[in-house]
């Protein structure tokens, strides 16, 4: 593996597994894409798969995953997941599988015999311009009010503006290959 460790697939548990992975990803990954893969396996894998040996995850264990956090897959406990949730969580473990075939860990991605939960886009409710303007004129003496108006008008969205606009976070300047990333951040 990438960090150096040797993972036996026959004793590893998948838990184990994650957690060397994860140690390998954190530094090909932006922050906030590693802090969400960390996320979605600490809270929604680990706990539910996290004892079963690698070498033994299957198909059946990866549905079981899906249609338990649909069900009742909120930390908080009062419910399930939404299905786009559950399909990001998927695609984390996916990539995770898929690693574990291309280190020699696993023969297969038991994850490919899995059929993604169904994501049904729903319709996004915008404001009428009569609407924008009584916010804007609402917000008129704010001291975000240019944040609010660039809101408005560009579509940005929320998690890229707010994090640069309103000083919870700024972001570093990354570099994919020769063309410059600017707002991206690169892991430690």
């Amino acid at each position: 593996m990438r960090t150096g460790m040797w993972v036996d697939p026959g004793v590893t548990t998948l838990g184990e597994y994650l957690t060397e992975w994860l140690a390998a990803m954190e530094s090909n990954v932006v922050d906030t894409t590693f802090r969400a893969y960390e996320q979605s396996m600490r809270n929604w894998v680990v706990p539910r798969l996290g004892s079963v040996r690698l070498a033994e995850v299957s198909p059946m264990h990866l549905r079981s995953l899906q249609t338990e956090l649909l069900r009742d897959g909120r930390v908080d406990g009062k419910g399930g997941l939404a299905p786009r949730s559950v399909a990001s969580c998927r695609r984390v473990l996916s990539q995770a599988l898929k690693d574990a075939v291309r280190w020699g860990l696993l023969i297969r991605n038991p994850m490919d015999a899995v059929d993604p939960p169904r994501v049904v886009d729903a319709e996004m409710v915008t404001w009428s311009d009569t609407q924008a303007r009584a916010f804007l004129d609402a917000v008129a003496g704010d001291r975000l009010y240019a944040m609010w108006v660039l809101f408005l008008t560009t579509g940005v969205r929320r998690g890229r503006g707010g994090r640069t606009s309103m000083g919870r976070r700024r972001p570093r300047s990354g570099v994919d290959g020769d063309r410059p990333q600017p707002g991206l951040g690169r892991a430690r």
